[in-house]
Parts: structure tokens; sequence; C-alpha cells
């Protein structure tokens, strides 16, 4: 029957390829899973079987009073049988069934052959209620039903898989005045029950078979009966499985290699096919199309958001993965419906994830409510939501974001401890650090996470939420630097320790910092980095001028970190009124960069030193230091023009400019930067004032010999 299934869902999809309408109704009008709507399609005249069945499927998949109502009202109205029989094929479905429905599904057998079968076989499911198996039997063995009713009756006992319906089937089978398609029929069935296909309709074995097992215990004879059943399922479970991997194969290439203009059109068929599998594979596609960047239809994504709320979990899971991937932020009342009645937990999960990316407060309340939800697998997808949300929103009111903490911090006392539940834990966690709340209680419990007895990942979430509390209050620092984090066995905790610091430390607490940048203390390179990188945080937020000139100090042997304080020190210095000072520092600032030989930075600073009076000495080494920056980058017009105005200022300041231009031009004549160094002469020869003449005699010679250098010998 599952084969047959296949692949008459399979012509059905063809025709909805080639635009025939199964019907003026469908399940894909309802765009929200409401029991009157879908109570509207199973009593709509004109609405075709399948909907009428997953309108159904639905109704049952619900499992709220409302839902169950809807299903009573269908069952009884006996002005539309089919509507009956959908939901009595549901009910057939259902994964907890209940008893409540045996009076209407009883009725149902009766004249209508295909009424009394789906009656009969909702019956067989509630297998494990009395009153439910004592209507079935008693209608297996009423002769006066219509032939065709009766016998739909017998091929549904075999799930019962209990003494009475195997006796009622033995009896039926050895009673000659029962007609022989009956007796045939109830053998079937038997060799449905037990597996033992050999036993055929010979009333002879079946009578024997009864005699070796009618003494058996009520419950080992079930035990058997249904392993029985099972071993069968696993022989034809494979064999389905086949068939159906053959067919979405067949289905997806369809789709692929049909042409553009068409394409639209078979993937709705796909999305609105009867077979589960087939809608599954469209909600597939539908990613598929969105990984490759590929438009996807906006018919097909409305018809992916009816799928939220598919009668199969399998779909619903799909679709709810599918709407996540592509964010449809119109498919946010499809989900927040669907939440609300769903059972499955990997539904349920799925939805709460496919609400984060949406970024809307409405999803709030919804996810607050699963984290109250018994499967830890949905707290933990809810959890997850929830942090992504955070990230979305923005700032939001701090009542609300003080909800959401207290709440998150209530599931995780209820979640408890163990290497079980850690997973869970941390997601938890992580949604509470992502909406930091500095409540008492949330502090309190980040600081217990810092402990060495929780696992490493725990500590570094911890550390991320005192990072997040900043550095208004010494607080959040005071409990890193007290946790021990620092010094945790871990180098990736002892990271997210210091990171932590770079955001909230005060200046009190930068010693600990400087102290993590000797290898004798952190083994580890890129830790030092990293504490390096929040005491240079540390150095701008928090620490004063004098604070500054101390620290410069402390890196004689490491310019790359002495620059960074003196910068530090010489950009809070500009927004005061301390010249000297701020020289003093650009000074500094420069005679570091030129050991670090960025050239051209330092002739900045020492120009712009220069340019605030100083003492004699320190005014003649800052002409030295700036005219050796002005050389050292190649700037030699700069250079040239510099000594020449210093000379102009005072003669004296020759004795100083001469070396530095002549010792210039033989490291380059050294070298062999000839080009170089014919231009520096070039540039020295034409200063204003000019240098002595026998210098410039000096240097006239220099320039002929490098230009003399230069001429190629002749070709003998």
């Amino acid at each position: 029957m599952a084969v047959a299934a296949v692949w008459t869902t399979a012509a059905s999809v063809v025709r909805a390829q080639n635009g025939l309408s199964p019907g003026s109704a469908s399940i894909a009008d309802v765009m929200l899973n409401a029991p009157a709507a879908l109570l509207a399609v199973l009593s709509n005249p004109d609405a075709p079987q399948p909907e009428r069945d997953e309108a159904a499927r639905r109704l049952v998949m619900m499992d709220t009073p409302e839902a169950e109502d809807a299903l009573q009202k269908a069952l009884v109205n006996t002005g539309n049988p089919r509507g009956q029989q959908s939901a009595a094929r549901a009910l057939a479905e259902d994964p907890t069934p209940s008893a409540d429905y045996v009076i209407p599904l009883a009725a149902l057998i009766g004249a209508d052959p295909a009424s009394s079968e789906a009656g009969a076989r909702a019956l067989a499911h509630l297998r494990d209620d009395p009153n439910a198996r004592l209507r079935l039997l008693d209608a297996a063995g009423n002769r006066k039903l219509p032939l065709q009713s009766r016998l739909a009756v017998v091929r549904s006992l075999a799930p019962l898989a209990g003494k009475q319906a195997a006796k009622t089937l033995v009896d039926i089978v050895t009673d000659d005045a029962e007609l022989a398609g009956v007796r045939n029929a109830a053998a079937n069935e038997l060799v449905e029950m037990t597996g033992l296909p050999e036993s055929g309709p010979d009333a002879q074995r079946w009578r024997q078979w009864w005699d070796a097992n009618q003494n058996k215990n009520d419950a080992q004879f079930a035990r058997e009966m249904l392993a029985a059943r099972a071993a069968r399922l696993d022989r034809i479970e494979p064999r389905f499985d086949r068939l159906v991997t053959e067919f979405r194969q067949h289905l997806r290439e369809t789709f692929q290699d049909a042409p553009a203009g068409n394409k639209e059109s078979i993937l709705a068929g796909y999305l609105r096919s009867p077979a589960s599998e087939v809608r599954l594979l469209g909600a597939e596609i539908v990613v598929e199309l969105f990984d490759a960047a590929r438009p996807i239809p906006d018919s097909a994504a409305q018809q992916l958001r009816t799928l939220v709320g598919d009668s199969d979990e399998q779909v619903r899971l799909q679709a709810a993965g599918a709407i996540r991937a592509i964010n449809d932020k119109g498919a946010l009342d499809a989900v927040l419906a669907q939440l609300a009645v769903e059972r499955v937990p990997a539904v349920r999960a799925a939805l709460a994830g496919a609400l984060a990316p949406m970024g809307s407060p409405r999803a709030v309340e919804p996810l607050l409510a699963l984290l109250e939800d018994e499967n830890p697998t949905v707290i933990a997808a809810a959890a997850s939501a929830l942090r992504g949300l955070k990230e979305r929103l923005g700032e939001v009111e701090q009542k609300l974001a003080t909800g959401i903490s207290r709440a998150l911090h209530d599931a995780l006392r209820r979640a408890g401890s163990g290497a079980g539940v850690m997973p869970l834990r941390e997601e938890l966690v992580g949604a509470m650090v992502g909406w930091a709340s500095p409540d008492p209680d949330v502090r309190d419990t980040f600081r217990n996470l810092l402990r060495p007895n929780e696992p490493p990942a725990m500590r570094q979430l911890a550390l991320q939420y005192f990072g997040r509390m900043g550095s208004d209050f010494a607080w959040p620092a005071d409990n890193i630097v007290n946790s021990g984090a620092l010094e945790d066995r871990e180098p990736r905790v002892r990271t997210a320790a210091v990171n932590a610091l770079a955001r909230t430390a005060k200046a009190e607490h930068a010693q600990r910092l400087f102290e993590r940048l000797s290898p004798d203390v952190e083994p580890v390179p890129a830790v030092r980095d990293e504490a390096w990188m929040a005491l240079a945080v540390l150095f701008e937020r928090e620490f004063e001028i004098e604070q500054l000139n101390a620290w410069a100090d402390k890196f004689p042997n490491a310019p790359e970190r002495r620059l960074t304080v003196l910068e530090t020190l010489r950009n809070k210095l500009i927004d005061t009124r301390m010249e000297n000072e701020l020289a003093v520092v650009r000074q500094n600032v420069g005679e570091t960069y030129m050991k670090l030989g960025q050239y051209g930075k330092a002739a900045t600073e020492f120009k712009l030193a220069l340019d605030v009076p100083r003492p004699g000495q320190v005014r003649d080494l800052l002409v030295t230091q700036l005219i050796d920056a002005y050389l050292l980058d190649g700037n030699y017009e700069e250079a040239t023009r510099f000594g020449a105005r210093m000379i102009a200022e005072n003669k004296q300041y020759a004795s100083t400019i001469r070396p530095a231009l002549t010792n210039e031009i033989d490291r380059l004549r050294t070298v062999g930067e000839v080009e170089n160094a014919l231009r520096l002469v070039g540039l020295t020869l034409k200063m204003d004032p000019p240098l002595a003449e026998n210098v410039r005699n000096d240097l006239r010679a220099i320039e002929a010999h490098l230009r003399q250098s230069t001429i190629a010998p002749a070709r003998p």
C-alpha cells in the first residue's frame, strides 16, 4: 500500500506540473493552523480527499481541546462521509490516541465500506483500549454487516496482536459457514499477525497453530505477535526506503532539468504534494536555491510557510529549518502559531531557531515560555534564539532585558549540573552573557561559574559576562582578578580573562596584566599578546598623564610597546596646554620611531617638538635628530632646506648640519646608491646660505667622481 501511495503521488505531482487543479479548495489556503479553518476544509464538499486528509492530520497533530472538538464534529457529521473518513484515517496515525473517539469511530462501521475501513483501522490503533477492541471484534464477527464493510473490519485486526483478535480470526478461518472471501481475508490477517505465510488459507494448520498457542498468557502472546510483525517490517522497510530514495532523485532531476519558466510551477507542485516525502523534497530545494544565491519564487516562500504546520513532523522540521536559512520574516505568524501547538520536541527546537534571525520582539514571550519546556533540546534552542534576538534587537528596555536574564537564570537553576546537562547549561549561560544583567543573583551565579571545577567553556563564558559589565565599576575586574582566571591552567581561559580585563580593568589592575607579559609568568605567546593589547586599551581609558610617564619607562627594550605608551601620553597632552611637556614626549616618540626605522614619522615628531622653545642643548639635539630623520627617510629636499634655514638662523649650526649631510653622502657612496648620493650632493650645493667653500669644493669633486663612475666604458 505504501509503494502504491508513492506512485499515486507521482501521478498527482505530474498533474500539478501540468496545471491541473485537483479541486477548488486546498489546505494551502490555511496559512495558520486554526481548528475552525481546518474543520472548514474537512467539511467542504469541493475539497479533494488528499486535502481533507491533510487537514485532519493537522488537527490530530495540534492535540488541543479545540482541535479535538473539531475532529469530533467531523466524525459525527453523517452528511459528510468523506470528512468522516479523513478524520478516522488521521486518528489511525495519532501518536497519542485517545479513547474519547471510540464511540464515533465505531459508528462509522456500517453500510459504507470506505467509512468502515477508516473507522476499523482507527479502532485498531486504539488497541490498548478494551472498548475499542471489543467493538472491533464484534464487528468482525457480525455477519449482518455488508460484505465489503465486514472485509474491511477483518483486514484491520492484525495490529491488535492479542489472543482475542487471533481467536476471532481463527474462528472465521475454520468456520465452514463463513463465505470464502471472509475466510481468506481472515487467513491473510493471521499471516500478517503471526508472520507465518506458509499457513496461508489452510484452516487445519491455523487450528493446530491456535491449539499450540492458546494457553500462553496474554502478555507473552502479544509480545510474540508484535515481534513477528516487527520482523516483517524490518524486511519491508529497506525496500520502501530504496523506492522513496529513487523517487525523490527522479523528482529532483525533473526540477533541475526543467526549463526556467517551468521551475516555479514544478516546485509549487512539490510543496503542495499529498505525499510528505515530496513536500519534504520541495522544502529542501528551497534551501538549495537560497544557498546557490538563486531567486526563490514568492509562491514557494508562501507555500513554505504553510508547511510549518504540516501534518508530517519531518516536513515541519525541514520547513522550519528552511525558513531560518532564508530568514523569511513573513513567516513569523506561522511559526508562532505552530509553536503554540507543536508536540514534537525536535520541531519545537527548530521553530525556536527560526525565530532568532527574524529579530522580532514578538518572539520573546514564546521563547521565554520554551525555557520551561520539559525537553533540554528545546530549552537550549530557546536560549540560543534569545541570544540571537539580542544581537538583532540591539538596545531594548531595561525591564525587558532584566526579565529575559532572570528567566534564563531560572532555567539554568532548574537544569542542575552534571555532564549530561552541560550542553544545555552552556546555551543558557551563553544567552545570559548576551543579555548581560548586573542583577546581584546573576552576578553571583557568574562568580561561581569562574570556579576551577567548572568546564573551561563555562569559565570562558563567565569571563565574557564580566567583560560585558564594562568599566563603570571596579567589581567586574575585581571578580576576574580574584577568581584566579589569569593563572588558569587553560590558555583559552587566560585569554578570555585578559580580554575581559581590557573592557573592565581600572589602573590599579594594570600591574596584573603587566605580569602576564613575561614569558616566565605566561608561557603562551598568544596570551602575552592579548595581555599587551588589554594594557594598551587600559592606557587610553584609565591612565593619567603622570602614570603614563612612569609606564613608558617599563619598556626600555621593547620599543613597540614603549611607543604605544608614549603615543597615548602624547595624545592626552595634545588636549592640554602643557606645551613643554608635550614637546618632551614628542621628542621621546620621535626617538622611538627612529629605533623602529620609521624615520618619516620620527621627523614629524622632532619638527613639532622643535617648534616649541627649548633650552639650548635640547634644541641642538633636536636639530641633529631632525636632520638625521630627514636623511634616513630619503627626504633630501627637506633635509637641505631645513639645514639651510638653521644655518641662516645661527651659523654655529653649520658644524651640526655639514657632518650630517657629508656623512650621509659617504654612506650612500659606500652602499652603492649613486643616484641618491648625486641627488643629495646637488641639493647640498644649492643650499642658501651655502656651506663653506672648501666643503663645496670637496662636494664638487665627489659629484664629478660619481658621474664618471656612471659612464659605461667604451667597448674595445
